[in-house]
């Protein structure tokens, strides 16, 4: 149990980091990094790549979610 515990905890940390870049990609109110990407986003269009980084930032956290409660499990 102890390799499978630390295989979580890896696979939690590596989504943590993954959370972090595409939550600064997000546009917020102050445009954020994602202002760098204006011309991707009036070729491909706003919303076709804010829903794709939303769906993305909720599948990392609810990884990150189930995958804290099985290693606390696991312990």
């Amino acid at each position: 149990m102890n390799a499978l515990f630390t295989i979580f905890i890896i696979l939690i940390v590596i989504a943590s980091i993954l959370l972090t870049g595409v939550v600064l990609l997000q546009a917020g109110k102050g445009e954020g990094l994602a202002s760098n990407f204006v011309a991707a986003n009036q070729t491909f269009g706003v919303r076709q790549t804010a829903s794709g980084l939303e769906r993305f930032t909720w599948i990392l956290v609810s990884f990150i979610f189930v995958a804290s409660i099985i290693t606390n499990f696991l312990r």
